[in-house]
């Protein structure tokens, strides 16, 4: 009877391997693997450039055996713009944990009548986050 449970305990395991399996890959994609920082950046830049937005990004540089990527971004553009490029950060594989998020009018726009072209500047204080099975 143990050696029954057991076997019924293994098909079990095994099914649900099969049904997690295919997510595995997605997984994999929404963390910075280490030492390819420059593939997230580059990504945001091409975000950046798809929803017209003109983008600063700063980071500091990862400690040894950093968990985390910091990441400060800037974008400007009109109000729609960063709201596209606002869902295309969420929508984006990488998992980002945004601790702020400020909207302002440009210093351009500063006293002068809004309107849909009015120029915003977003600031975003996020984290990206390293493969964890990458750390020692």
């Amino acid at each position: 009877d143990k050696i029954y449970q057991q076997g019924k305990s293994l098909k079990i395991a095994l099914a649900q391997y099969q049904e997690v399996k295919p997510k595995i890959s997605a997984l994999k994609n929404a963390y910075v693997k280490p030492g390819n920082e420059l593939q997230i950046i580059t990504a945001l830049e091409k975000l950046a450039d798809e929803q017209n937005v003109n983008q600063e990004i700063k980071t500091s540089q990862a400690e040894a055996n950093a968990k985390i990527l910091p990441l400060s971004l800037t974008a400007t553009g009109n109000f729609t713009n960063i709201i596209s490029y606002l869902a295309a950060l969420e929508a984006m594989d990488y998992y980002l944990n945004t601790t702020t998020l400020r909207l302002s009018l440009s210093s351009s726009n500063l006293g002068a009548n809004l309107n849909g072209n009015s120029q915003l500047t977003g600031l975003l204080i996020t984290n990206a986050y390293y493969e964890p099975w990458s750390y020692p």
